[in-house]
């Protein structure tokens, strides 16, 4: 029940960002950081590795931006750039599935995670725009639904089906903004 919690309170913060763009962003990371530390918990708890891994680190980076603000990195990393690094680490787990096809399920969920992790930071260093960030959402959200599955994590399942449409709808119907 905890994980349908934080599942909410994401898809709350998602849509808030995507239906009402250039508005408080900081009211989008403070529900990211409640809803991380409850999925965080919940998906740690059921064994869920990749879901441990992009809640831990948005309750980490939603935490970091609400106690120091909102600031671009030291570290730009051009969307270019990003994308080349993406398209080789899916290459790359494509590679391994062939190799391994079993184990693809895994693979393509931890390339998600990954994924996830630096579309959240991109986005919060300013290094992408929203209609990008809804992009690689979208991408990831996809993407480690079959994980989520096998795992049995139904919370996060939800999660990231609704979080797909919700990306979707941002794509189609983008407003260009960053954090201000």
């Amino acid at each position: 029940m905890i994980g349908f919690i934080g599942t909410s309170l994401y898809l709350f913060a998602y849509a808030y960002l995507t239906f009402y763009s250039g508005k408080n962003e900081r009211i989008y990371v403070g529900i990211n950081a409640i809803a991380a530390g409850i999925l965080a918990y919940t998906s740690f708890q059921l064994g869920s590795g990749q879901a441990v891994l992009v809640n831990g680190f948005w309750l980490i980076a939603s935490l970091k931006i609400l106690w120091f603000g909102f600031s671009t990195s030291k570290l730009v990393i051009p969307f270019k750039y990003y994308l080349v690094a993406l398209l080789g680490s899916l290459l790359l787990s494509l590679f391994l599935i062939a190799r391994v096809l079993s184990d693809a399920v895994v693979i393509i969920g931890w390339f998600s995670a990954v994924n996830f992790c630096f579309a959240y930071y991109l986005f919060l260093s300013r290094q992408v725009t929203a209609r990008q960030y809804h992009i690689l959402n979208m991408l990831s959200a996809g993407c480690i639904i079959p994980a989520l599955w096998i795992e049995q994590n139904w919370p996060v399942v939800a999660l990231e089906l609704c979080w797909v449409v919700i990306s979707v709808h941002g794509v189609l119907n983008h407003r260009e903004h960053t954090i201000p």
